[in-house]
């Protein structure tokens, strides 16, 4: 069984300046015979001097 999902959402990107350091991805499979997932996404970032 195979499903497929496109987002039409547009594409943004961070600043010159800022710069991603770490990444924390909490996923809930709980409904995974439903081919459900949850999850949230928290990033820590480091600002530099303008550019």
């Amino acid at each position: 069984r195979s499903i497929t999902k496109v987002s039409n959402a547009p594409i943004h990107r961070l600043s010159t300046n800022i710069i991603p350091s770490h990444y924390r991805l909490y996923i809930d499979a709980s409904q995974l015979e439903e081919l459900i997932f949850q999850g949230t996404l928290d990033i820590d970032i480091q600002v530099k001097d303008n550019y």
